[in-house]
């Protein structure tokens, strides 16, 4: 088994721009996840240029004051192939589909890969 030790690391430059933009989507900066969670505003934007990588228990945290999953908020590689194999799946059922199952197909896929945790 071939194992590349990048596949192993957090790329603090994605989870600063993952962070960012989930923020910007819920309103929030770092001010206010002071303000409510206790959170460093100086770290946070550090974390949020990709130059400072939180630690375990501060990620959690994130997540969860952000309402995401850990693995969302990491945006990891995985995530991504499984996305490009169900948009390619995705694409293939379209083809016989009606409009409502359409509809209904991308809801799903909406929902899965959102990062909402409900």
């Amino acid at each position: 088994m071939d194992v590349n030790k990048e596949d192993y690391e957090i790329d603090m430059e994605i989870l600063g721009y993952r962070l960012s933009e989930i923020m910007y989507d819920r309103g929030v900066t770092p001010t206010i996840m002071w303000r409510d969670a206790g959170f460093d505003r100086t770290m946070m934007g550090r974390y949020m240029k990709g130059t400072r990588l939180p630690n375990t228990q501060t990620i959690y945290k994130i997540a969860k004051y952000l309402d995401v999953s850990i693995d969302y908020l990491l945006c990891n590689e995985r995530e991504v192939k499984e996305l490009a194999s169900e948009i390619k799946n995705t694409a293939m059922f379209i083809k016989g589909a009606s409009g409502r199952e359409i509809e209904k197909k991308a809801d799903q896929i909406i929902h899965k890969y959102s990062g909402s945790r409900k």
